[in-house]
Order: structure tokens, then sequence, then C-alpha cells
């Protein structure tokens, strides 16, 4: 018991006591806590709906101000810091108070400069502090011998090498980027101290601590214990109040001026700056060190930056330097050392930062295949299943570039909504449709404008421009509010023409008179008499013709509807067509509406059709009806080959989305035939706060007879307030992929039930299928630079510059804004998002001229292409997918890295009317084909 006679042996038992019981409470009640909370601010982040850290959102509230959010961001940071603050001053008046005396002489330091390195490195990353927090307990053990070098080595080791964020980074990102933060830190703690000793060893200025009390370790006298400890209670208190005075005010200061730096990030700034190169590694480095974060947050912040856009590079280098050091960090020590040694302290750390992005961008020079970025753990689909199935995060290789204006589409779609029968409908429009209408060889687009004015004919001019030629070519529709459009040769003549679907009629068919040249039909289509949606052409009588359908959107129709299927009243024989309008092809130039319902007596709830659209999903070569409608009222009807359909939705499977609106169809498994993917309304509160679900999108999977498996769970679910949708293989690896188009904002109400679908992104469901059919998509959007937000309705998939990938063309009905307290809704740009995917895969297309009797262009005859085991197929049409038409009758596929397709074959009725083997890549294939009955 000699030994612990003394006063200062007693206060180093109790202090150590003490030191272990807080240590270990900090780590239980706080670090294992903050796990959680790192890996809520993860799921935060990630989510496709929203972008936010630390109460910082991308997606702004639209009446919140500049302050606010950088008010609300800074009380979040300061929360969160708090607790390690606290724990790092009491750490520090402790190891004051009880471990070491206080003497007006330091103890030497211990010899050897690596020896001391390696004692910081060894202790700091115990502590699980922060760069700042653990600048008091740094500073402390600097003078029981450690040196500066060790203190920094502390801080580094602290900040960067703690446990819990290695393991954390482990599991949230790519080896490559964990790897990158485990050498950058570990570089930090063995180098910057050194270079921060030598400075100051040669240094003139002496270190500014005349005020500080030193620590010298000598014995005492025999003393109590209860005096001892009393004493050491009170020195305690009172050094722990000092490191708060002094490092308190600043770290406060710290988290506004952090909180005022995070608020200039978009994902323009992001995309604009901090791309994958060396500027950004240099941009990065700089933001790093401005910015103080509390310790592991670093992790949702990277994570966030690599959603919006931010290359692995600089994701490196901010994943260090934002944990390495800030302005708390370097002013804490700042009055232990000269100001040049601060210098260095701060440039040390920025190069090693820059020095982690370097190696990330030489790395993957070297090997360009292996990723960095997130591999991050991400819940599926919540709705339909209590056990949500888990996916990693994808890095997609998909990328676009915003090309509109450069391409000379700059015009804006005008929501003009009095002049509507319907004010809900003036806010669903958005149409238009790609063909080449001139026939040569280049798409072209037609567009509508929303209002009165006149509509537009975008023609290629083979150079990547379009111009507009709608008055030369007859084409400038003044429409009546048009709502969609859809092109096919009706007549068989041999050019493309166009019908469009207004709010009102008379609806309007463009007849191509050869080169792209339009006449207005002297016929006009007058059904239905208001609230027209999308139309769709297709042969459904195998006579070669094509006949329209086309959608009622009807909200007076709708009590009418849900009587006489009740039986309340008796359904009228004047109004046999209902919310679904089908014209037969006369053959003559004129289309007549006719019953194409077999049981026309019990027809079944069919109004707010949005999508009406042809294909043949059981394979008998008929083609079937797929009705997209809103309210839950979605239906299925079988062609029988002669122009009559039978409602088969109870039995195909299909049918429970809420609120359908947008209809894409294709075989997205390779399996030989289609399937069906419905866009609809997404809502994670599961709140009904109106007329609507919010069970969200629907993919069904097709078994080969028209009767489906509901698929949604592979990771297509949330889509917002979806509209338009389109299958396409955008990175031509071989399957296809589904891109859809959101937003909504509900009549003039702002509050924030109805605006909370405004401003939100498209969605990219990168295709991940294996060559078995199993897999899952992935929300790729956002980093492919294809998250539009405007208020979107249509998409098209069309290679408009002739290079092999299909490019995005999307159309938005309006801009929605608040100003005042009031919602202002203003004209909205189109977007053209070219293909710029830098994979050096191969594709091809393929198209037919077809004789008689089957349609000039094959519609509904499907092209197979075989490469090795594996087959895709699509199915060649004239269908709308909401709104807007892609050109259909142009099968496009992607080949991977093959170069040559083993075989192509078409099917039609039934018959291989044509067959190649060994195509190719990297052309168009044109058939021509005929029956040979």
């Amino acid at each position: 018991m000699m030994m612990l006679d003394s006063a200062l042996a007693k206060k180093r038992l109790i202090g150590l006591v003490l030191m272990a019981c807080l240590l270990s409470a900090f780590i239980l009640f706080n670090r294992f806590p903050k796990l959680d909370t790192v890996r809520e601010d993860l799921d935060i982040v990630t989510a496709s709906t929203v972008e936010c850290f630390q109460g910082f959102c991308i997606d702004r509230e639209p009446d919140s101000t500049f302050l606010t959010r950088w008010w609300e961001f800074s009380i979040s940071y300061l929360d969160l810091v708090s607790v390690g603050m606290v724990f790092a001053f009491l750490m520090a008046g402790l190891t004051e108070a009880f471990l070491f005396k206080t003497n007006k002489a330091s103890r030497p330091p211990d010899r050897g400069l690596f020896k001391r390195t390696l004692k910081g490195l060894a202790v700091g990353p115990l502590m699980n502090l922060c760069s700042a927090c653990i600048v008091p307990v740094s500073a402390t053990f600097r003078r029981t011998g450690l040196g500066m070098e060790g203190a920094i080595s502390m801080v580094q080791g602290s900040a960067t090498l703690n446990i819990p964020s290695l393991i954390m980074i482990a599991l949230v990102f790519t080896p490559l980027l964990g790897a990158s933060r485990l050498i950058t830190g570990v570089l930090a703690a063995l180098l910057i101290g050194p270079a921060v000793a030598l400075v100051i060893a040669k240094s003139k200025d002496e270190p500014f601590e005349e005020h500080e009390e030193n620590l010298e370790l000598v014995d005492n006298e025999p003393t109590t214990w209860g005096p001892v400890l009393i004493e050491a209670l009170k020195d305690w208190v009172k050094s722990s109040a000092k490191f708060f005075v002094r490092l308190g005010p600043i770290m406060v200061l710290a988290g506004f001026a952090s909180g005022l730096a995070i608020q200039w990030i978009t994902p323009e700034v992001v995309t604009t700056y901090l791309g994958n190169d060396l500027l950004a590694v240099l941009i990065a480095a700089t933001f790093g060190i401005l910015i103080n974060v509390p310790l592991l947050f670093e992790i949702p912040l990277v994570a966030l930056l690599l959603l919006l856009g931010m290359g692995p590079a600089p994701a490196a280098t901010i994943l260090f330097a934002a944990a390495a050091g800030g302005p708390v960090t370097f002013w804490g020590l700042a009055r232990l050392m000269p100001k040049r040694a601060i210098l260095m302290f701060a440039l040390s750390t920025w190069l090693i930062g820059v020095l982690g992005g370097v190696l990330i961008l030489g790395f993957q020079a070297i090997a360009p295949d292996i990723s960095a970025g997130l591999r991050i753990v991400d819940s599926g689909d919540s709705q339909q299943s209590s056990a949500a199935i888990k996916y990693a995060k994808h890095e997609t290789a998909i990328q676009f570039t915003d090309v509109t204006l450069v391409a000379g589409l700059d015009h804006k779609h005008s929501p003009v909504r009095e002049k509507f029968t319907n004010a809900e409908n003036g806010l669903m429009a958005g149409g238009a449709v790609a063909e080449d209408f001139d026939g040569d060889g280049w798409v072209d687009l037609f567009v509508l404008t929303g209002d009165f004015s006149a509509a537009l004919l975008y023609m290629n001019q083979k150079n990547g421009t379009f111009q507009d030629e709608a008055f030369e070519r007859g084409a400038a529709l003044a429409t009546n509010n048009g709502m969609a459009a859809a092109a096919a040769d009706y007549d068989n003549d041999g050019d493309i023409d166009i019908f469009v679907s207004n709010d009102f009629p008379p609806h309007d068919l463009l007849i191509n008179q050869g080169g792209g040249n339009f006449l207005l039909n002297e016929v006009p289509l007058m059904q239905p008499s208001a609230f027209a949606t999308s139309p769709s052409w297709g042969d459904v009588d195998n006579d070669g013709l094509l006949e329209l359908v086309l959608g009622e959107w009807n909200p007076i129709q709708g009590p009418i509807m849900d009587a006489i299927e009740d039986g309340a009243i008796d359904a009228d024989p004047e109004h046999p067509y209902w919310a679904l309008w089908m014209y037969k092809n006369k053959g003559d130039g004129y289309l007549e509406p006719y019953q194409f319902r077999a049981d026309s007596i019990n027809v079944s709830r069919e109004n707010f059709v949005f999508s009406p659209r042809f294909a043949d999903f059981n394979g008998d070569f008929n083609l079937d009806l797929a009705v997209v409608s809103d309210f839950g009222r979605s239906k299925l009807y079988l062609g029988r080959g002669d122009g009559k359909f039978d409602n088969v939705t109870t039995w195909s499977g299909v049918g429970s989305d809420e609120n359908g609106m947008g209809s894409a169809i294709g075989d997205f498994d390779n399996d030989g035939d289609l399937d069906w993917f419905i866009s609809s309304i997404y809502d994670e509160s599961e709140v009904k706060e109106g007329p609507w679900g919010g069970s969200g999108n629907r993919l069904f999977r097709n078994r080969g007879d028209a009767s489906f498996d509901d698929a949604t769970l592979l990771g297509v679910r949330d889509g917002n307030w979806g509209w338009g949708a389109s299958f396409g293989d955008l990175d031509n690896d071989g399957d296809l992929d589904i891109y859809h188009v959101t937003g909504w904002a509900n009549a003039e109400k702002i509050s924030v039930a109805d605006i909370k679908w405004n401003n939100q992104p498209a969605r990219l469901f990168e295709n991940l299928m294996d060559v078995e059919g199993e897999g899952r998509f992935a929300g790729v959007a956002a980093t492919a630079n294809a998250s539009d937000k405007g208020q979107g309705r249509g998409v098209i998939l069309f290679d408009f510059d002739n290079d092999g990938d299909l490019d995005v063309f999307v159309t938005n009905n309006h801009e929605f804004s608040i100003e005042d307290g009031t919602a202002i809704r203003s004209p909205a740009q189109a977007k053209l998002l070219r293909n710029d995917t830098p994979l050096p895969h191969h594709w091809i297309k393929v198209t037919v001229e077809a004789a008689a009797p089957m349609h000039r262009d094959g519609l509904g005859c499907k092209v197979y292409l075989r490469i090795g085991d594996i087959t895709q197929m699509r199915e060649l049409h004239a269908s709308t997918n909401f709104a807007t038409q892609e050109p259909g009758r142009i099968a496009h596929f992607g080949l991977g890295d093959s170069k040559v397709a083993d075989e192509i074959r078409i099917e039609c009725a039934g018959e291989i009317v044509g067959s190649k083997k060994d195509v190719v890549a990297d052309q168009h294939v044109r058939f021509k084909i005929r029956l040979s009955n």
C-alpha cells in the first residue's frame, strides 16, 4: 500500500477509475446510439424521394428561407456534437486534475519522435472523438510527454481511425473508398505530427502558452484520501470549465460556419465542381478542411454528395479531410504552437486529402472496372410485405447530358388551365411523339404546347439539332388544348401520320402526304366529347389496317359508372363506349367508333382512363389491350383477333395499382413474353390525404399466358407521383431499364400535403437481372444525371443522334413555385437528355417493311435477337405510355460486349417471316417480309 501513500498516486487511481467509467458511459450511451443516428441519416440521404444531411435537404421546402435552413442545420449540428464536446472537456479536465500534478515545469517529451507519434496513434482511436472535440484532451496529453507530434497523432487517430467509423465506412462504401480512408488516416497520424514538430523546432517564435498551467510527474507528500479527492474534484471542475470557456464558443461559431458552407451545396454545384478529376479533388480538399462535422457524420455527407453526382475521387478526399481537421481543430491547437505550425497542420491535412483523391484517380485509370462509391444496404419496398427485401446500392455507368437548348428545343409548355373543361385536365397535358416523319432515317419530334398556340414539328437536322418546321409542313395545329399524340402509318401509304387528342373535340388527324408534309383530315373525330387522354394505334382485327383506341378521364361520368355497376341505374344504350373509345379503320381514310367489348352489358368500372395501349401478352399474335386508369380501375382485355376483347383483369392478376397513370410494356427478364410496368403514386407515410392511394408503382411479370406475378418488390415501387413511363436498354447491356417522370402540385393549394410531390426527380430504374432472370432494379437517376425535377408528364426513349444508344425526351407541364404565399404556375421547358454512357457496348436496330395483309411497318410482329443462350424480344408497336409515344416500330437492342448477334428473326401471325444469322453489331438492319399464306 506504500505506492498509494502519496496524493498523486491516490489521484491517479481515482482518475483512472473515473476515466474508465466516463469512457464506458460515453461509448455505451452516445457512440453506440450514434451509429443508429448515422444509419438513419444514410437511409435519408439514399432515399429516392429526398436527399438530406443533418437537417439540410437538397429538395428544400418551397417556403423555407436561406436563414431558416442555415439555422436548422446549425442547431442540428450543435445538438449532435454537444455531448462529444462535454465529454472532451470533462476528459481533459480529469486528466489535468487527477492524472498529472499541476506545476510550472512541463515534463520533457519522451525520447524518440516516432515513438511519441505511435503513442498518440495508440491512444487516439480509443477516444472516439471528432477532430475538434479531441483537441482539449490531446493538448493535455501533450504536456505529459507525448509532445506536439503525439498530440496531433492522437487527434488524427481519434477522428479518422476510430473503430466505429472504419466499420461504418466498410459497410457503406466500396472497398476502394474504404481503403483510401484507412490509408489517408494512417498517413495523417504518422506524418502530420512530425511535420508540425519539425516546423516548431525550426521556428524562432515560441508557442504562446505562458498562461497555461504545465503538468509535472512528481510525487507528493503522504496524505489521506478525503482531502485528496475533494481537491481533485475542485480542480476537475475548474479545468473542465477552463476548456469550456476557451473552446465552447468557437465550437458554436464553427457549427454555424459549417452550416453556412453546407447551404451552398446544390445538385448543380456538385455536378459542376465535384466531378471526377483533379480540380474536383482540390476543391473537395479545401471544402473538407473548412468544415467541422461530428464524429462519423462525414459518412452520410459523402453518401449524399455521391448520390448528387460527385465523383469517387473527391469523395475519397472529403471522407478524410472533413474528419481530419477543421477551423475548430486548428484554432484549438493554435494556442500551443506558432502560426506557421498551424499552417503546416492545415496544409498537411489538405495535401493528404488531395493524395487520397489522386490515388483513386490513378487506380481507376489502371483498373476502370473497379467501382468506387456506395454499396450501402437500402431497404426495398415496404408495401405488401412486412419483410422488405434488402438491396445493395448500385453504382451505375449510365450517364446523360442535358442538350435541350443546344439541340434547338427552346419551346415551353404552358398550363393555361382556364381553357380546359376541367382544371385538373390542364395540369395533365404534355403530348409529344418521336418518329421519322420525312423518311430520311433520322427521328423527328412533334410536340404539343399546352394551350391554343401552335404545335411544333421539330425536324432532325442530322447534326444533333432540331428545327421547327410545323408551319411550313402543315402541322402547326392551333389545338384545343392538346393532351397527347400518337403516330403511325394509319393509311398504309408508307409514311407516318399523327393523331392528336384534345381536351375537347374535334380531335385531330394529320395525314402525311409524303416527305413529312401534312394535311388535316376533313372528317374530325368527335368522341370522347371531353376529357380525352392518351391514344394508341394497333391492328386488332388482323386486316393490316390500324385501329385507334382513345382514353377518357371524366370526373363527371364517374358517379354514373359507379351507379350502373352497383345496379342503382341501368346502362344507357346510347352511350356504349364509356371512357374507352375504339375506332375501327374502314380502309378509306375513315375511322368509326365501335363497341370493342365482347361483353358490352356487364361493363366494369372503366372510367378515368389515362393510358390504353396494345400488346400481345399471351403469344397468340392477337393484340390485347392493357388499360391503365386512375382510382384503381386499370384493366386487361384479351383480343380475339376479330376486333373484340374479353375482360380478364381478375383472372390475370393485375389491377392492384391504385392510381395508374403511365404504362410501359416490354420483356424486362428476357424470357420471351411481355411484362407490364404501371406508374402510380407513392407516399411513404401511407396516410391517405385525398382520393388516391400511396402504394406506388406496379411491375407485373408475365407467366407467358397473360397471367402475371407482382414483381414490384424488385425495386421499382417508389416513383413519387408517376406519369409517363418507358422500357428501354439505356446502357446497351442486353436488358430493358425503366424511365418514368414524376410531379404534381394540387390545384392552387400550397399546404405540405398538396405540394410534397412537386420538384421531385424523375426515376431511372436500371435493370440488374442476370441470365436466369433473377436480380432487381436499382434507382440511378441522380448519378446518371437523368433526374429531371420538372412537372413531368411524358417521356420518349429514342436515338435522336443515330449513335446507337437511347436518348431521353421529357415533356413538362409547367413549373410550380410559391411567391408571397401564392402558388405560381409558369411555362415549363422540355428536356432532351443525350445518352453519353461511357461503355463500349454494341447495338442493333431492326425495322421491317411488310407486305399485305400485314401492316406495312409490321406493327404487332415480334423481333427476336439471340446471342448465345440469351434471346431478347421486342414487339413492334405504335402505342403511347402516357401522352407521349416512342418510335415503337424501330426495335432497339443492346448487345453488351458482343460484336455479332448469332441470329435475328421476325415472327408475325405465328410465322417466322424473316431471319438472319451472324449479324454484325452497330448497324440498322432492315427486313422485307411477307406471310407465306
